[in-house]
Formats: structure tokens, C-alpha cells, sequence
């Protein structure tokens, strides 16, 4: 996944403190590391091996300018660590010390085994920088996973080491047809749920443009599957009562499936049970539909004349025109006549026959609080429930596909224009 790669060296100049990404091998395996930089005290850092993905912290010893000492940490086991009454580990492993050398954008050095019995050679060039804040620890850089995951893109000025970690083959599984669409199921080798990527889309559609957006989801995915797994280190948060806790998240077990797609649109779902710690899995099932022209959300006002915004703060009806310019600001949902369409054609085998559940599941308040949207070919659209509750997270699914032509004058006078290839 190459994404915004090619922007990082032409990122900001650097800040009073930087995190500082490079890129580079160790012995013979490529790895890509991030460090802070050495303004203030010893130098904190994290690495992975790409072929593996997994971060690792590299703890600060000592520096003395542009020469630097950290130990890699290993994973504590209950007979290699000692855990305090709050599950807080001391004596935690110590397996590398790494001596680095900083010349300009060029790091070597060494990563030598604790018993001194393997020792690699390190050569890396800078990638690229982003700025930094808080304590020079391994968790702090870490934390940024956290803030790049819940933007809406993966910003290359923040998740610098991030799209980093991503930069990997990907693997095809396979390539299909979906309505006129093709695409290929494909496989980032670590993580290994399958994602699709477009071949070829009617009317001369945006190939480019609609795999930017497929292979940002995929990689903001994996991510979060490859920060699962790097978990149970003590420095990234780890304790007593999660040291079996890193794996992939059940991210593995995703299924994503692409539902529409022609010269102006893309639509798939994502859907699983996926848990890195909590109370509980979080179960899902997620539409996602996409305006090529724009790149972002596609706003289904734009087709359907029930999709209403209304405001988190101020009650009152809402223009929707002034919507559309900040969409996030505002929850869309469908109106009286459109949530009536929806329920009177759900399928009575979905329905079941237990009158409290169907009406949590499909009653006028859960079609308005929870129904999304999709396109399928023909075209038609899929009304589908989704984000309920844990303990109500049955009720998430598809409800029915309606061809738009069935839609009638629930569809605005532009509606069709998006289909027209």
C-alpha cells in the first residue's frame, strides 16, 4: 500500500520536537522505527519488522547528542515478570540493547542480543517527521495510533510511521464481477482478511480515485489489527490482566464485501466481531458508500428526498442545503414517509415472532436512530440497521434491497444522474 507515501519528505519542516520515522533494515529484514528526538533527555522509540507488523518499544537508556542507547522490551510472561495487587508488571525483559549513530538523516548502529550472542547491523534513512508532545516514552508514540485511527483519513502529516507500517505487498485472493464492476479480493499478508481493490469500473470510472479510498480503509484496518497485536508490552500499555490479549483482533475473521460500484460511486460493507480488549466484542456490520468526485462520504440527499439532517445541539428543522457544507455536524436520518417505505417491505422471515424484539429491531425509533444505506446493482438501494447497542447488536443487519426505480417519488429529481454511466 503505497497511500501518501510520496508526501512524506515533503512534509513541514521540524518543530521544536519531532517523532521522527526511518526506514530501513536490521540484518536483512526490513523494518521501519520511529524515534523521538534527542532535545531533552534519552531517546524513546518503536519498531517493526514489516513482514510482521508488530510494534515493539524500544525504551530510553541514554544519548549523548546523535549517539544513542535503548533496550528493546520483551513480552512479559506471569514466570518472567512480577505483578503489584493493580496487575502492573515489574522486572519486566530486556532482549536488544541498540547503540545508534545519528549522521544527518542516517541512522546505524547495532541491536545486540542481552546475552550478546547475536548482534545485527541497523541502517535506516528518515523518512519522514511529524510533531511530537508529551513524555519521551515508547506508550506516548503509540498514542498516536489512536489519533490518526479516528480522523476521518489518514492524515500523512500525523501517521507518518503508520503509513509507514502499511507499505507492504498485498497479496490478490481472487477477482470477481459485482454488477458491472470488476474487482480483486486482496490480502495484506499480516493481517489477512481480504479486501476489495477495483480493476475496472463502467463508464470509464475513476480507477485511481476509487482505490485511493480502498486501499486507505484496508490499511486503517490493518492497522488497528497490527496495534492489537502489539499489546501486551508493558510499555504499551500491557499489565497482568491482558498478556494473552495481543493478537489480531479477530480482524482476521472481517468480511468485507463490495456491493456496487460505476463512474461515480463505490459502495461496499464491512461486517464481524472484532475485540482488543473491553467489555465486550464489538459486533458490526457497516455500510460505506463513497462519491468518487469528492473522495468523501456520499451524501444520499443528494437521491433521496427522506434523508433528512437534523442538529445535535438545536432542535428544529434543519436546511439541508446549510447541511451539506459541514455533513458531520448534523445526524441524517429518514423521515416519516421513508421509514414507513422501509418497514412495510422488511421480510416477514426477518420479522421473527417476538413483538418486543421487532419492534426494537425494526419498529418507526430503531428505522430512524440506526437504518444506513448502500447501493447494490440494478441499481437498487440496501436499507440496512446498524450501530445498535451490544446487547441488542442482533438487531444489525440487512433489511431490504429496493431497486431505485421502486422508489418513485421518494427519489429526488437528480437521483438517477448518479447512475447514468
Amino acid at each position: 500500500m503505497r497511500l501518501a507515501l510520496a508526501l512524506l519528505p515533503l512534509l513541514a519542516t521540524p518543530a521544536l520536537a519531532d517523532a521522527v520515522t526511518y526506514r530501513g533494515t536490521i540484518g536483512t529484514r526490513e523494518a521501519v522505527f520511529e524515534f523521538t528526538e534527542p532535545s531533552d533527555g534519552a531517546v524513546a522509540g518503536r519498531f517493526a519488522f514489516l513482514d510482521e507488523g508488530k510494534s515493539v518499544p524500544l525504551n530510553p537508556v541514554s544519548n549523548d547528542g546523535n549517539g544513542w542507547t535503548l533496550s528493546e522490551e520483551g513480552l512479559c510472561t506471569p514466570d518472567t515478570c512480577t505483578f503489584d495487587d493493580d496487575g502492573d508488571a515489574s522486572d519486566v525483559p530486556v532482549i536488544a540493547q541498540w547503540q545508534l549513530t545519528l549522521d544527518g538523516t542516517t541512522l546505524t548502529g547495532t541491536r545486540t542480543g542481552i546475552d550478546k550472542s547475536k548482534q545485527q547491523a541497523i541502517a535506516a534513512q528518515e523518512l519522514g517527521r511529524r510533531p511530537f508532545e508529551g513524555e519521551a516514552i515508547p506508550g506516548t508514540l503509540r498514542d498516536n495510533f489512536f489519533d490518526v485511527y479516528y480522523e476521518p483519513t489518514l492524515d500523512p502529516t500525523k501517521a507518518v510511521y503508520e503509513l509507514a507500517l502499511t507499505d507492504v505487498p498485498l497479496v490478490e485472493q481472487s477477482r470477481g464481477r459485482v454488477g458491472d464492476a470488476e474487482i480483486a479480493m486482496m490480502v495484506d499478508p499480516r493481517t489477512k482478511f481480504e479486501f476489495p481493490h477495483v480493476i475496472d469500473l463502467p463508464g470509464n470510472g475513476d480507477v485511481d480515485a476509487a482505490n485511493a479510498i480502498l486501499d486507505e480503509k484496508h490499511a486503517a484496518l490493518s492497522l488497528w489489527a497490527l496495534d492489537c497485536l502489539s499489546t501486551a508490552y508493558i510499555a504499551f500499555g500491557g499489565n497482568q490482566w491482558n498478556l494473552d490479549q495481543a493478537s489480531l483482533g479477530y480482524m482476521d475473521e472481517e468480511n468485507v464485501e463490495f456491493s456496487f460500484g460505476n463512474s461515480k460511486l463505490i459502495s461496499w460493507k464491512e461486517s464481524g466481531s472484532t475485540w482488543c480488549g473491553g467489555a465486550h466484542p464489538d459486533n458490526h456490520v457497516v455500510s460505506f458508500t463513497y462519491d468518487l468526485a469528492t473522495g468523501k462520504p456520499f451524501d444520499f440527499s443528494q437521491v433521496l428526498r427522506g434523508w433528512t439532517a437534523s442538529s445535535y445541539s438545536e432542535p428544529g428543522p434543519v436546511d439541508v442545503a446549510a447541511a451539506r457544507e459541514n455533513p458531520e455536524e448534523y445526524d441524517w436520518q429518514p423521515d416519516d414517509a421513508l421509514i414507513a417505505f422501509i418497514r412495510e417491505r422488511i421480510p416477514a422471515d426477518l420479522l421473527g415472532e417476538e413483538p418486543e424484539l421487532e419492534e426494537t429491531c425494526f419498529g418507526e425509533d430503531a428505522i430512524r436512530g440506526y437504518v444506513d444505506l448502500r447501493f447494490a446493482p440494478g441499481p437498487s438501494v440496501v436499507f440496512t440497521n446498524s450501530g445498535f447497542p451490544h446487547v441488542i447488536g442482533v438487531c444489525d443487519g440487512d433489511l431490504v434491497t429496493v431497486p431505485l426505480a421502486e422508489l418513485g417519488d421518494l427519489l429526488t429529481p437528480e437521483a438517477m444522474s448518479y447512475f447514468a454511466d
